[in-house]
This record gives structure tokens, C-alpha cells and sequence, in this order.
């Protein structure tokens, strides 16, 4: 109830200070960014401190306009990560104190100017909470690049307006369907009463086939070493059509089963990405990259393999992506961009009949894991993330045909991957990925101890990038905000300073050799990833590079040059550039990515996909005048192709392999010496490793990756 007493407008509890009238937050006089979930959980805590606040008025006030979402996991990640900002934690809160299954409650002295803040305060509060989310509105307007005067009339509409009852949405459900946290992908039948989908148990993937209403499953497929992807049912729903991708090839092959079991058949070979059935059921669509002509291809053929013809080209720069044959049999929807993370993608439809292609959208996006039309051709859905970049979450999203405006369906903190739709288009399968990590240290030799230096796991530390400073600090990124920032810490993880605060994507820091600043990768200019330098103290950023998309560097021994990952020549590739004045040149033609310096400076290592002999290898290069260039094949169970250090003695390098489901780091050397495992965890995944100055210790980002199926109707 609103009280006669004003708020003070400043309130400060232990060391942060919240500006209620403009929602700022600061800790120790600095600013800190908060996210708009993790805000209006304070708020709504700060209105009536000492007091149980439950999670069912916490769900309503974070949910108020009917958007539905798993409200009960979504109130856990708001809660965890207003916990991460204030340094909190649940097994001993200084802040806030949960009352399980009731509530919580903020339990620390707050003080607001002279005056300890009071319940009475709470319309103070409520309006900055509201004006909070009006602004974050009018932002979002104005980047999607509506004038200033339209924003305004907007917001003033957004402020004075009650809740429509006739919302879009509003009657939308969101169930879980499964809860095992091991699946991969998945897929609906047509009639909504089977969900195909990919089991993963002990590094080996096979195929089951459930009933919507039911636990049971039956396998369709016996499980493989080799990944299973693009699940999709034919037409009628009695076939499932799926990718089986072969690593040793680097390519894949679109197979056949029934749907409730029989023997796979082989379809068509070499093949990319897809397929998608045309709406008889006897075509399918498929992507083909050709690495020899730098050519991205869209492919149909008969479901007997016969009669395959090439539908549209595009060059390697601009695969495509995720095709979806429409309703009428017209049109293939299809994504099309790089194939590395920092580059944008956008929607194409291409016209069966004489392949002509035009955008769907102007919208341009950072990632794409599926696309399904409605099957009376109205829009499609899809999953993915916008082009602002600012975190790796993918939504769900609606796009009316023709029109092609992208409208949010879920919107949450979770990452939604691929999208199937029922023929009646009221129900939508989806698959939730959530990874998180923490930064450990990992002594040198095989009996080296490991000890995790950050705790709060969903911060997601080190999740794209980590590296030593020269003084034996330790820069990486971090979710702790909701965006991917960069912060400083020393090496027992204590004295964590933000350096990055712009809401921007910012990642893959590399420390200077003089200590005084980071290299990093940034979507701070808008679009595209570039390269940027800023001091270790968070001042002075600087923008270095000015091309398409450029980043993953690293930097000589002597600071004066550096090579970095860039899309400038139309393929992904490796460039070498000085710090300062001066012109970047290409350095490698092929296919090529994540390059390393040696610690002595002559040589540099990256990984390359060799389109001679179709393989991924390890290319090492000197710098300037040298020997010839070296090549180390990627053994099989290499486990990422984005991560490659030198060793400190600069006699091998380092990659992640993958055994049994586990992730470890194992040692390439480059004379005839067999490869040696560096570290012996038992369990996870590695997202990114440095090795300290005196080459003792290891940073290792490691977590894990949980997935589930999703199924949500009545969303449009």
C-alpha cells in the first residue's frame, strides 16, 4: 500500500548504492550494470526490506503484461543473477535470504540519505521499476531505427496504456517435456503426438521416438560416435529425416528411418546442413558447401536420391543456413551468413521454380538454429539471436509472411536451439541449451591439483575467452551483468573489477606484454565483431580494426603486431596487422581461424579446414623470412576447433580433445613426439585455457551443457 512518506532517493546497503528515480546502481562508487529481471526482483525486495516477499509476487511483477514463460525457472535465473551483481550467495546471504519454497527476503540494513528506508517508500520504487522498463523499451526502439520523435510517442503510449486484452500471446503455454538435461535436438510430428530426438549418454548420440503424452520411448536409431542433427518429419509423418555428420569427412549424410523403427537408409551424401521435405514429400532440400570453389550451395533432390540440381550458389562467406520448404512449394526459406560466431546472418526466399532470391527481412541476426513455416503459409518460426549480439541467448520468434517483422514469442535468459510446428500450427517443439562456467587453475605436471577460482557458475566466467596479464592477473569474460563484459581478478579470484560495461558483446581478451592493456573482440560499434584495446583499468577503449568482421587476435612478444581472424576477403581467414599505423595484410587463403603466436614470435599457428584433402589441421606458419610451412593433423577427438594455445616451452600445441562425453587439454608437440593429456578432469566441458606467465599454472574455463525438450502452443 502507498504510504505518505517519500522515498530517499538515494538507498545504500553494505557497499552499493542504488539512485532509486534513475536506477542506477553502483558498488563502491562504481557503476555497475543490472539487467531488468535481476532490477525488478530488488525493487519489489527493497519495497518491504525485513519481509517475505513471495515467488508468486515476484512472478507477477516480473511478468506482468502475460508473457509466459517457465515462470519458476525464470524467477530461480533473476534471483541467481541478481545474487551474482550483489556478490551474494544463498548458503550465506548477506543480502537476500530464500525461504524455500515461499519466497525471499532482503536482509541487510539499508539506510536511504538519514533516513532508513521504509515500505513507505514503495511507489517511489514501483515507478522507477516501471520507468526502468519504458526506457529500456525506448532504447530498443531507437536501435531498431525508429526516429526519436516516433520512440517518444510510442513510450508515452507504452506509459499511459492499460493492458490489451486481446495481446498476442497471452494465451501461450510453455511445458517441458523433458528434464534429463541430455538432449540434443528434437523434433514434432505433424500431428503433434510424436517428438523424435537425440539422446547423448557416454559421448555416443541415437535417435528415440516418444509420445507426446507419454514417458515411454522406444530407440529408432542404435547410438553412434557420430552426431546426429536436422531432425525433421515427412509430410505424412510416417518417415524422419535426419543428418548424420562424419567428422573424419568434415561433412555429413542425409539419412532415412521409419518413425516408429526399421532400418536407416542412406539418402544423399556430402551434405552440410538440412534437409526439409517439399509439401508431397517427394523432394528434399539440403545445403552442400564446396570449400575447392568457395561456393555455398542449395541443393534439391527426389527422396530416392535421383534428379539432384543445384537451387541457388552463394560464396563460403555467406553460407546458408537451415532451409524450410513453404506450404505451397514455391519458396525455400533459408538463413545465410559466415559460419563463425561473430558473423550476422540474414533471411532469404528463394524461388524453386528459377532460384531468384530476395530477404525475407531487413533484420540481420548473430545466430540461427532453426526456421518452420506455418503450415497455412501465414509467417514462420524460428529460433535465434538479434543482431545487437549482446549475449548468446536465442529466443523463439514469429514472422508473418509477407511482411517479415520479427516478433519476440519467449523471452527469457535461456538459449532456444531449432523449431518444429504441428500441421494445425498451435504447437511449437524447441530445444532449451543452457551452458554454464566457471574459471579454475590447474597446476603444471600430472599430479597438478585443480581448484575453482569462481563459484557462481550461471556468470558463465570465461565462457568466451580468458587470458593471463603479464603481472599473473587474470582477464576474462563474463555473464555476471546478463551481457558477455570483461572483468580483472587476481589469481585466487579475489578483487573482481569490471572493465567493459557498454551491453555490447565483448570477449577473446589477450593481455599486452607490457601489462598496461587487453585486445579484445566487440560488437560495441554496432554489427559487426571488431577489434578493440583498452587499458587494464577499464579506460581509454580504442577501436584497431575497421573491416567486415575481425577478431579472435593474438599479439607478438614484443607488442608490436598481431594476427587476428577476419571475413574481409570474403571467406574466414588469417590477417596480420601492426598495433599501430599500418595496413593489415591476409596471411592465409584457406578456410582458417584462431591463429597463435609462439612465444620466441617466429611462428604462427592456426587451425585451417586443408579444401585440398577436406580436413582440418593444425598450419604453422613463420613470420616473416623462415623455414616452410608445417602442418599437424587434428586428431579425431578433437574436441573444439576454436581453441589453440602454444605451450610455454613453444614445443607444442595445445587443443581440446573430447573422451567419453569429457573434456580435457592435451599437448600437439611438433617433432615426432606423442601427444600427452595436460589436465584429468573427469567430467564437463572447456570453453577457453592461458597459461599463467611462468608457465606453471593453467586458466581453465569448464562447465557444462544442459538441454531439454520444449514444447509451447497457442503462440500466435
Amino acid at each position: 500500500m502507498e504510504g505518505n512518506s517519500p522515498l530517499a532517493p538515494s538507498v545504500r546497503f553494505g557497499p552499493f548504492e542504488l539512485d532509486v528515480r534513475s536506477a542506477e546502481l553502483q558498488y563502491n562508487g562504481r557503476k555497475i550494470p543490472i539487467h531488468e529481471q535481476p532490477f525488478q526482483v530488488l525493487l519489489a525486495l527493497l519495497e518491504r526490506p525485513g519481509e517475505l516477499v513471495t515467488r508468486q509476487e515476484l512472478v507477477h511483477r516480473l511478468w506482468p503484461d502475460g508473457t509466459f514463460v517457465d515462470y519458476e525457472r525464470g524467477l530461480n535465473k533473476a534471483v541467481n543473477k541478481l545474487r551474482d551483481v550483489l556478490r551474494d550467495s544463498a548458503d550465506a546471504p548477506r543480502y537476500i535470504e530464500t525461504l524455500p519454497r515461499r519466497g525471499y527476503r532482503f536482509i541487510a540494513p539499508l539506510e536511504g540519505g538519514s533516513a532508513l528506508i521504509t515500505a513507505s517508500g514503495s511507489a517511489v520504487v514501483a515507478e522507477a521499476g516501471r520507468q526502468h522498463r519504458i526506457w529500456a523499451i525506448f532504447l530498443k526502439i531507437m536501435v531498431a531505427g525508429v526516429g526519436a520523435s516516433a520512440a517518444a510517442f510510442l513510450i508515452l503510449q507504452l506509459a499511459t496504456r492499460t493492458k490489451d486484452p486481446h495481446g498476442t500471446f497471452e494465451r501461450m503455454g510453455i511445458r517441458q517435456i523433458s528434464k534429463t538435461g541430455d538432449i540434443r535436438e528434437a523434433a514434432i510430428s505433424p500431428d503433434g503426438k510424436y517428438i523424435a530426438y537425440v539422446l547423448e549418454s557416454a559421448a555416443q548420440q541415437s535417435i528415440w521416438m516418444r509420445q507426446v503424452t507419454t514417458t515411454s520411448a522406444v530407440q529408432i536409431v542404435a547410438p553412434g560416435q557420430e552426431p546426429y542433427t536436422d531432425l525433421t518429419f515427412s509430410p505424412e509423418g510416417s518417415y524422419l529425416l535426419y543428418r548424420r555428420m562424419l567428422r573424419s569427412e568434415g561433412t555429413g549424410q542425409l539419412e532415412e528411418v521409419p518413425a516408429l523403427g526399421g532400418n536407416p537408409k542412406r539418402l544423399v551424401d556430402n551434405v552440410d546442413g538440412g534437409g526439409t521435405f517439399s509439401p508431397d514429400g517427394t523432394w528434399v532440400a539440403f545445403v552442400r558447401n564446396d570449400p575447392p570453389k568457395a561456393e555455398s550451395l542449395l541443393v534439391v533432390v527426389n527422396t530416392d536420391g535421383t534428379n539432384e540440381r543445384i537451387l541457388a550458389r552463394h560464396s563460403l562467406a555467406d553460407l546458408f543456413w537451415a532451409p524450410a520448404w513453404s506450404p505451397d512449394g514455391k519458396l525455400i526459406a533459408v538463413g545465410s551468413g559466415g559460419f563463425m560466431p561473430q558473423s550476422l546472418l540474414r533471411l532469404s526466399l528463394i524461388s524453386v521454380g528459377n532460384g531468384k532470391e530476395e530477404f525475407l527481412t531487413a533484420q540481420e541476426w548473430a545466430s540461427l538454429g532453426g526456421l518452420s513455416w506455418l503450415a497455412d503459409g501465414s509467417g514462420l518460426v524460428m529460433t535465434g539471436q538479434i543482431q545487437d549480439r549482446s549475449n548468446d541467448a536465442g529466443q523463439v520468434w514469429y514472422l508473418p509472411y509477407p511482411s517479415g517483422e520479427a516478433h519476440q514469442i519467449t523471452n527469457d535468459l535461456s538459449n532456444y536451439v531449432g523449431v518444429t510446428v504441428t500441421h494445425d500450427s498451435q504447437n511449437l517443439l524447441t530445444v532449451r541449451k543452457e551452458r554454464t562456467s566457471a574459471i579454475w587453475l590447474v597446476a603444471k605436471g600430472p599430479s597438478g591439483g585443480a581448484l575453482p577460482i569462481t563459484f557462481a557458475e550461471s556468470r558463465a566466467d570465461g565462457l568466451f575467452g580468458l587470458c593471463w596479464t603479464p603481472d599473473g592477473k587474470i582477464v576474462y569474460s563474463s555473464r555476471a551483468d546478463g551481457t558477455s563484459e570483461l572483468w580483472v581478478m587476481k589469481a585466487d579470484g579475489s578483487q573482481q573489477q569490471q572493465l567493459t560495461a557498454n551491453g555490447a558483446f565483448n570477449a577473446d581478451p589477450v593481455a599486452l606484454p607490457d601489462g598496461r592493456s587487453v585486445i579484445f573482440t566487440s560488437s560495441r560499434a554496432g554489427g559487426n565483431h571488431l577489434l578493440w584495446r583498452i587499458a587494464i583499468d577499464g579506460s581509454n577503449s580504442r577501436q584497431l580494426t575497421h573491416g567486415r568482421d575481425e577478431f579472435q587476435a593474438d599479439v607478438s612478444p614484443d607488442g608490436t603486431w598481431m594476427v587476428f581472424t577476419s571475413t574481409e576477403s570474403g571467406k574466414t581467414t588469417i590477417w596480420k596487422s601492426p598495433l599501430e599505423n599500418g595496413h593489415p595484410v591476409q596471411l592465409e587463403k584457406q578456410l582458417s581461424w584462431f591463429p597463435a603466436v609462439s612465444p620466441d614470435g617466429r611462428w604462427i599457428a592456426y587451425i585451417l579446414y586443408d579444401e585440398g584433402k577436406h580436413k582440418y589441421q593444425i598450419s604453422i606458419v613463420p613470420d616473416g623470412d623462415g623455414p616452410s610451412t608445417r602442418a599437424i593433423d587434428l586428431p579425431p577427438a578433437a574436441g573444439s576447433l576454436r581453441l589453440l594455445r602454444w605451450t610455454p616451452d613453444g614445443r607444442a600445441l595445445a587443443t581440446v580433445e573430447t573422451h567419453d562425453g569429457v573434456d580435457n587439454i592435451w599437448s600437439n608437440p611438433l617433432d615426432s613426439r606423442s601427444h600427452e593429456q595436460l589436465t584429468n578432469f573427469s567430467s564437463g566441458q572447456i570453453f577457453g585455457f592461458d597459461w599463467s606467465p611462468d608457465g606453471n599454472r593453467l586458466a581453465v574455463a569448464r562447465g557444462s551443457l544442459s538441454s531439454d525438450i520444449i514444447l509451447i502452443n497457442n503462440f500466435r
